[in-house]
């Protein structure tokens, strides 16, 4: 395996004047020195082009286009990408530490066997820091085990098997799912990769939506059971009108927690 394989980092952006610069700042203070780093941006109306053209010359390629959304947007990037392996640092987010890429490289160099690479996460939620600590690989067959900006992944199979743009909140789940299935091998690297601001995410203000789509990839070929996840939304639905609020964010909080595995970093 070569000792300095080329790295994508892939930025899907929408505007997002106020969090874009810490971003590619993050990506261009990296120290490893093999880097492509590409984004897509999906139209933006605000000040977010001036920001990316500020450092165009950093950039190896960039795009203002309408897409079909952040999945999509994602697919473009793969299509572009020319390095062996692919990270998604999108809006927002951004990497741990500044050698945080030269650390994964190495990881990757040292193990030919990995296909997907993945660590933990930073979660920043209600300005509160936490720590997401992937557990069993074989929880993927239930739902997410770990951030996809905390994951770098071989180009070929992105190629290969893309975002289903049908997801319009977990595609990325639901590709980590297939290429487990598909018998790819995950490989664990005991410390964080990124910062993750969930107070933002997509997923993180539509739980009804996660918990059908989260329903859509397991049951796809079991009818019964998915119906009943509809009853139990549409109920869901129903109640949430009539009890406080409070009861509300602890169940995003549970939620939340499931996913990651939440560890709360006390100062």
């Amino acid at each position: 395996m070569a000792n300095n394989i080329k790295i994508t980092i892939i930025t899907v952006t929408y505007n997002a004047e106020k969090i874009l610069e810490e971003t590619i700042l993050s990506v261009l203070g990296q120290t490893y020195n093999n880097i492509e780093y590409i984004i897509i941006d999906g139209g933006s109306t605000d000040n977010t082009i001036d920001i990316i053209k500020k450092y165009s010359d950093q950039i190896t390629y960039w795009v203002s286009e309408p897409d079909k959304g952040i999945y999509d947007a994602m697919n473009k990037g793969i299509r572009i990408a020319t390095g062996e392996w692919i990270n998604f640092m999108n809006a927002g987010d951004s990497f741990y530490s500044q050698r945080t890429i030269e650390e994964c490289a190495h990881f990757i160099n040292h193990n030919s066997d990995v296909d997907i690479l993945y660590g933990n996460t930073i979660v920043t939620y209600k300005n509160e820091k936490y720590l997401s600590i992937p557990k069993e690989i074989s929880l993927l067959k239930k739902h997410t085990v770990f951030c996809h900006q905390s994951s770098f992944i071989k180009t070929s199979l992105l190629i290969q098997y893309k975002f289903n743009i049908k997801y319009k909140i977990l595609a990325d789940y639901n590709l980590f799912r297939s290429l487990f299935f598909n018998k790819y091998h995950f490989k664990y690297i005991e410390q964080p990769i990124s910062n993750y601001e969930s107070e933002n995410g997509v997923s993180a203000t539509q739980i009804q939506k996660v918990e059908l789509e989260y329903a859509q990839i397991k049951y796809a070929n079991n009818k019964i059971k998915l119906f009943f996840t509809y009853i139990k939304i549409y109920i869901y639905q129903i109640i949430k009108y009539l009890i406080p609020n409070t009861i509300i964010e602890s169940r995003k909080r549970k939620l939340r927690s499931k996913d990651l595995y939440l560890k709360k970093i006390t100062k």
